[in-house]
């Protein structure tokens, strides 16, 4: 299986961390009742586009070997074409520090009123979205958030469920 430029990937984290992020998660805006998923990237030429400490930009690949990963695909982002909206994107967010104190206003459920230039993993991936008309606004989206989109939407497709080098799963 390989993955295309624009696909996205959710990060099913099992550290203390990513417990951690799942609890607050489950709190707010939802749909299904748990929540999994803890991290969220675009996979970019040269790896993944991802805002994490200590700066939002391009990481390799392989950084998820062997962790719980789950890819998801769009048919518009390549019907439109990736490139330009994915430079538009990289422009706006690559550099930035990563955003920790955002997490404060995530777990009082005011991250989507509260906010500057740089986002966390989620709303980067969601200012991609919303860049193609995907989703209707972008501060304040969680990794559950964007999860709970990617299975109730007909448009989005799993083309990967499984640990990370392990392309035989799904």
């Amino acid at each position: 299986m390989e993955f295309q430029e624009g696909d996205i990937l959710l990060l099913r984290g099992q550290t203390r961390l990513g417990k951690l992020i799942n609890w607050f998660q489950s709190f707010w805006d939802n749909r299904d009742g748990a929540s999994t998923c803890t991290h969220a990237a675009i996979i970019s030429p040269g790896g993944v586009f991802e805002a994490e400490w200590p700066r939002t930009g391009v990481s390799p690949l392989s950084k998820y070997d062997g962790s719980l990963i789950e890819i998801w695909r769009c048919a518009r982002i390549k019907e439109v074409g990736f490139a330009p909206n994915f430079w538009k994107l990289y422009s706006e967010q690559a550099g930035w520090i990563f955003p920790v104190w955002r997490w404060a206003f995530f777990a009082v459920n005011l991250a989507r009123y509260v906010h500057w230039k740089a986002g966390v993993c989620s709303e980067v991936v969601t200012r991609f979205l919303y860049l193609y008309d995907l989703v209707g606004g972008w501060w304040g989206w969680d990794v559950d958030m964007l999860a709970d989109h990617f299975h109730t939407s007909p448009e989005w497709t799993m083309v990967y469920a499984g640990k990370g080098r392990d392309r035989n799963a799904v």
